[in-house]
């Protein structure tokens, strides 16, 4: 099974084109950022790319943060099998402080200095940029955050059909455990 994550979901850039005063706008700012700044857009202005990052959960947690790190682990930790670990721990209970990634990273046996030199400095906005323009490369559509696709069928909060589809899309000798017929019962 290939696993990717990519930690941007419904962050965008505040263009001069889109962009409003007063923080953060899911409905049409977010929607006119995807359209004017996505692959397919033509008259693209210029700051698409360049813009004040605004993230949806600011106002609560540091998220544009948190992603950035995401980010730098995935890059540094490529390896759905190191990176989930970190992943689980740092998002429990919506912990994404810097303190929390430290504990995160040292239970995951990664090195927290790199990974926050990342965070902080020109690799991690070169992810924040990649992950900014692969989320709006994506073609299914969007069902919130974390948006998950398995083949083309996407899945918000329904667990019991996400491990359904990544069972019946299989292709192992031996299925997973979670495929058996009694988790669906």
């Amino acid at each position: 099974m290939n696993l990717t994550m990519i930690p941007w979901g419904n962050a965008y850039y505040n263009t001069s084109a889109c962009g409003k005063a007063g923080g953060y706008d899911r409905g049409a700012t977010l929607t006119c950022w995807r359209e004017k700044c996505g692959p397919n857009s033509t008259n693209v202005p210029s700051d698409c790319f360049t813009a004040k990052e605004l993230c949806q959960h600011n106002y609560r947690t540091p998220e544009c943060t948190a992603d950035r790190r995401e980010g730098c682990v995935t890059h540094y930790y490529p390896d759905p099998k190191q990176w989930l670990p970190f992943v689980v721990c740092y998002e429990a209970k919506g912990q994404l402080s810097k303190y929390n990634a430290e504990v995160c990273a040292k239970q995951a046996n990664f090195d927290f200095d790199k990974i926050e030199a990342c965070t902080t400095g020109a690799l991690g906005q070169q992810i924040t940029l990649m992950n900014a323009k692969r989320t709006l490369a994506y073609t299914g559509g969007w069902e919130g955050t974390p948006t998950v696709t398995v083949g083309n069928k996407n899945f918000a909060g329904n667990v019991d059909g996400l491990v359904k589809s990544i069972c019946e899309q299989y292709t192992g000798t031996t299925k997973p455990a979670a495929c058996s017929k009694q988790y669906f019962e």
